[in-house]
């Protein structure tokens, strides 16, 4: 009975989990290395941003201004192949950043997502199409162009 007790306590904890903040929490601690790799990765890939809801997949957008540089390379790092509209506008706002190690790794992720899906939904977004366009010829960091032109290819942006 005390088993019974437990599993049903457990399993309500599960269902009144609260996404938005355990992914807060995952991508707001400050290491970078195997913990997060090994197990942080597939556990925002494969629990976390399944389940988040509408709204949370909204404040998260909101919110990414706040959000230090560390956080948003790992946040773009696990959307990689995560085939949503809400992941797609998540790396529409990270590639305005300035950071180049974050706009390197939004442009990798960027580059899983389905050109044919997502065309009409980048067309919405003028600025990201110029910024796009004009990293395609970045000299400073020459897989930033490459992505940028791999992207630019794919979406038929040129």
């Amino acid at each position: 009975m005390l088993t019974l007790s437990v599993t049903i306590i457990l399993i309500q904890e599960v269902f009144s989990m609260d996404y938005y903040k355990e992914l807060d929490i995952v991508l707001s601690q400050p290491y970078l290395g195997d913990a997060f790799y090994d197990a942080d990765v597939e556990y925002v890939m494969d629990v976390l941003l399944p389940s988040l809801k509408q709204g949370e997949w909204c404040t998260l957008g909101a919110c990414l201004e706040e959000k230090s540089s560390l956080y948003k390379y790992k946040l773009a790092y696990c959307i990689e192949g995560y085939d949503t509209s809400n992941a797609f506008n998540i790396l529409m706002k990270l590639i305005l950043c300035h950071d180049k190690n974050i706009l390197e790794e939004v442009l990798q992720s960027f580059t899983s997502f389905d050109s044919f899906k997502y065309k009409e939904q980048l067309i919405k977004f003028p600025q990201v199409i110029t910024i796009l366009k004009d990293l395609s010829t970045y000299k400073e960091n020459p897989t930033i162009g490459r992505l940028s032109t791999s992207i630019c290819e794919t979406f038929g942006l040129q």
